[in-house]
């Protein structure tokens, strides 16, 4: 980290009061977590229906042929957005004071960075397309470059309504962009705009985003004058742009090698399982990440006390992946038919493979998010830098095999070897001793192994062809053992119990102190 310079007695830089300063936040900081928390999931999971309900929608619409041609183009869409933000954002997000230069310095890096990945995007747009062989992915990317900059422009505006903790506003803009977004798409398909309503559909809403975002955070940047004073704060940044920069390197050359081997077809049911797969993790995890880790970064300085939370908080992550992923894995075949129809039945066997995924990537989170807050983001680095080259090595070897064999190989790579590596390297930095750590998820992983199989039984007990109850009643069967399965083994272990009771009661006791307010008021 480079100082910003010091210019006060108390170590701030001149210019960082006022406008930045968010010491007033410390007041009421856990009421401003909890309640900041609640805003958060609640805006995500209303995020996940929407999502879902566009893909219903579109998945109707435009047949798996022609979405697999944007399924070849997204993956390097989303790498280069994920390169031309480099992690920018997060440094006005964590610095403890930072002045109008800084961050209007940032802003304009960011755009600088995003201009230069967009034009690059544009221009090897017919390379790409002929490493496909297909003319089509050509136009898509280069309209694809543009949600790039629009991607890059917004980040600034993002980091200050996070750092100022003004969740309603970060999380209201995000839906409505959300609901801009689908309705373009929706537009476009009945126009008969094919797979390009899928392209509309992600610029309107990173259009729709930035709009929002530089209205509700009341903020424009100075001139291009003050970039030189980012040259410093670039450097924070770069362990969690390089590891962000590689994750999504790993899967999105996965995705270009399923494409180039198994054909635009196979790509697309692979990216739609995927998808599906990952959403209701990703969407959930990121506010809690943008909530717990300031959280675990306050207890970081106290000697054991940041294991013991990271400990706390890690079991109850598992507590709710087990069920997360066994639902995933062993309803796969209702939720694919139910989404995206019967013309989708192919990425059955896939979104059953990736159901893992749903597991593994919570348990992955907590401990990204406990390294980030000890200041351990080399270890995300490295962690990037070893997994890389595995998971490319995996998808090349398993398209030789076919489609579901890759999707397999990447869900048992993310239980039997990331979430292990990533334990490991967190240890060997002065986390939590490894064993100690996979002893604490063995019963977990074993407990999801079986009430998947229970659950996969119970689904296939009820006849779901004509003459029988119907799919419907058949997955909510085969949902209701999940939950009764996992209940049981939750309070049959007494530290599994008394987590689930204090999280029950914590949530509960939240009602009773607003009515008392209420009755106080009254």
């Amino acid at each position: 980290m480079v100082d910003a310079g010091i210019g006060k007695p108390d170590g701030r830089p001149d210019g960082a009061s006022g406008r930045f300063d968010v010491d007033h936040l410390r007041d009421q900081l856990g009421r401003r977590v909890i309640s900041g928390g609640m805003i958060s999931i609640g805006a995500q999971v209303l995020r996940i229906a929407l999502n879902l309900l566009s893909i219903a929608i579109l998945a109707r619409l435009i047949p798996p042929a022609e979405f697999g041609v944007v399924a070849l183009a997204l993956p390097i869409a989303y790498l280069a957005s994920d390169i031309a933000q480099y992690a920018l954002g997060q440094v006005t997000v964590q610095r403890q004071y930072i002045t109008q230069a800084q961050v209007s310095a940032l802003f304009w890096a960011n755009l600088l960075i995003a201009g230069a990945v967009t034009a690059l995007l544009a221009v090897a747009s017919g390379a790409v397309a002929a490493f496909y062989d297909d003319h089509r992915v050509a136009p898509v990317l280069m309209a694809l470059a543009l949600s790039t900059l629009l991607s890059g422009a917004a980040s600034q505006f993002s980091a200050i309504l996070s750092r100022e903790m003004r969740f309603w506003a970060l999380q209201g803009s995000a839906i409505l962009a959300e609901i801009c977004g689908i309705a373009g798409a929706v537009w476009a398909a009945y126009a008969g705009l094919s797979y390009w309503a899928i392209v509309i559909q992600i610029l309107v809403r990173q259009a729709a985003l930035l709009v929002l975002r530089i209205w509700w955070s009341r903020w424009l940047p100075d001139g291009p004058a003050t970039l030189p004073q980012a040259r410093g704060l670039v450097s924070t940044g770069g362990n969690l742009a390089v590891f962000s920069l590689l994750t999504q390197l790993g899967h999105g050359l996965g995705v270009v090698v399923v494409g180039r081997v198994l054909g635009d077809v196979q790509a697309g049911l692979f990216l739609r399982a995927w998808n599906i797969a990952n959403w209701p993790v990703t969407q959930v995890m990121g506010p809690l990440g943008s909530v717990l880790t300031p959280a675990l970064a306050r207890v970081a300085g106290v000697p054991g006390r940041l294991d013991a939370v990271h400990d706390r908080v890690l079991v109850q992550t598992a507590m709710v992946a087990v069920p997360l992923g066994a639902t995933f894995v062993a309803l796969a075949e209702p939720i694919t038919l139910i989404l995206l129809g019967e013309q989708w039945r192919e990425a059955t066997i896939l979104l059953a493979a990736l159901g893992v995924r749903a597991f593994t990537v919570p348990l992955t989170s907590v401990i990204q998010w406990r390294l980030i807050a000890s200041g351990g983001t080399a270890v995300l680095r490295r962690f990037a830098l070893l997994a890389m080259p595995v998971t490319l090595a995996a998808y090349g070897v398993a398209t030789q095999f076919g489609l579901a064999q890759t999707a397999a190989a990447q869900g048992a790579l993310s239980l039997a070897v990331f979430l292990p590596l990533l334990i490991w390297l967190a240890g060997a930095k002065g986390g939590p001793p490894p064993r100690r750590t996979l002893a604490m998820l063995l019963p977990f992983v074993l407990a999801m192994a079986a009430i998947t199989i229970a659950a996969s039984a119970a689904y296939r007990l009820l006849p779901t062809g004509p003459g029988g109850p119907g799919m419907a009643a058949a997955f909510a069967l085969g949902l209701a053992v999940i939950c009764c399965l996992h209940l049981g083994f939750c309070l049959a272990v007494p530290r599994y119990r008394r987590e689930l009771f204090d999280v029950a009661g914590r949530i509960l006791a939240i009602a009773p102190r607003r009515n008392g307010k209420d009755a106080a008021a009254s």
